[in-house]
């Protein structure tokens, strides 16, 4: 149950900057529903994996925790830098590679990838919001695996804990 709670706390990350992506680059409400899909289904086949890579690795390795556990300090440094602040998506790093390597149409055609602009076929803003969560999603899903398995060595309660649906 631990494992469950934890997993379900570190997972709520997603969730916000689903929201705060979304909203700033402008995705009407009735083509949110469809990327969160599609972001989900990701973030449990990628947690499956990594849990599935942790539960071999650990037990082969068991210095690679330190390792798994050295990526967490980073990030809680910067998230404790960024507390408080306003985020500001403009200037971030992943969203400007994005745009610098998929030209991405200023208009949506209805929940399509693409949309028509100047005679060409470019990306609409819901490729890039599925890519910016799919990143997030790798990113908690490296952080959770030194957390979940501190609380448990064992792969198969992990992955049970952490899978959909939950269980009862």
């Amino acid at each position: 149950m631990t494992g469950q709670l934890v997993e379900k706390s570190l997972s709520i990350d997603d969730v916000f900057v689903f929201l705060m992506m979304s909203t700033y680059l402008a995705v009407p409400p009735a083509c949110r529903r469809r990327v969160l899909l599609i972001g989900v289904v990701g973030a449990i086949a990628l947690r499956t994996v990594m849990v599935r890579v942790g539960g071999w690795l650990i037990p082969r390795l068991d210095w690679i925790l330190y390792v798994f556990g050295a990526f967490l300090a980073p990030t809680g440094i910067k998230m404790w830098r960024a507390a408080g602040k306003e985020p500001d998506l403009a200037n971030n790093p992943a969203l400007r590679l994005l745009r610098r390597l998929i030209p991405v149409a200023t208009h949506l055609d209805g929940e399509r990838s693409t949309a028509g602009e100047n005679g060409r076929r470019m990306a609409t803003t819901l490729p890039i919001v599925l890519a910016l969560v799919s990143a997030t999603d790798v990113i908690v899903a490296v952080e959770s695996i030194p957390v979940i398995f501190a609380i448990t060595p064992n792969p198969f309660i992990v992955l049970r804990r952490t899978s959909w649906p939950p269980s009862a």
